[in-house]
């Protein structure tokens, strides 16, 4: 089935035209090939980016929303503490699921999913708080944003994490017959 099809009149300047043949015969393509390709590439990026923007809005909203909600100003918020251990796990900038997520936004989900699978335990919770703005303070050490903020943002997300019924990743070993937390497994480092 053949694409529907327009055509586009672009003045380009002499220079960006010689240019454009000089890359399309290097690659083998006809220039107006060339030029679709990157057309598309760029449109590909601008769509990720609004997208991002978009979702970046949507947080900004429920994070006002839930400032403004009694009850989830006592959320988190009495859980967190001042003075932070930042020793704790590795960097996790490589969490994003795909390409065109943010790999903060994938950071916060994962530490979101985190807290919620600490489920009632005040304490283990608190930990896993406490660790969680640790780990987004070392993600980004120069432009972290402040302890509160980063509270309102995981609070966001797990109220998102909620809403949409995720349920945080558990391993039941057979062995124990129970439910491990796999973060916390630590490895000999021994290698056959």
């Amino acid at each position: 089935m053949a694409e529907n099809m327009t055509s586009l009149n672009v003045h380009l300047t002499r220079a960006m035209r010689e240019r454009a043949r000089d890359a399309a015969k290097r690659l083998g393509k006809p220039t107006g090939q060339l030029i679709k390709d990157a057309l598309d590439e760029k449109l590909i990026a601008l769509d990720a980016r609004f997208r991002q923007e978009d979702a970046q809005r949507e947080a900004d909203r429920l994070a006002k929303k839930a400032k403004h909600d009694p009850a989830l100003r006592q959320g988190l918020r009495g859980i967190g503490s001042s003075s932070l251990p930042l020793t704790t796990q590795v960097r996790t900038s490589l969490v994003a699921a795909s390409p065109e997520q943010d790999p903060m936004e994938a950071l916060y989900i994962e530490l979101a999913k985190s807290i919620l699978a600490a489920g009632n335990d005040n304490e283990e919770v608190r930990k896993r708080v406490v660790r969680a703005i640790a780990a987004v303070r070392r993600e980004r050490p120069l432009t972290a944003p402040p302890e509160g903020r980063i509270l309102e943002t995981l609070e966001v997300y797990m109220l998102k994490l909620r809403e949409e019924g995720v349920e945080p990743v558990r391993t039941v070993d057979s062995f124990v017959g129970s439910v491990l937390d796999v973060s916390k497994l630590k490895t000999s480092g021994f290698t056959e």
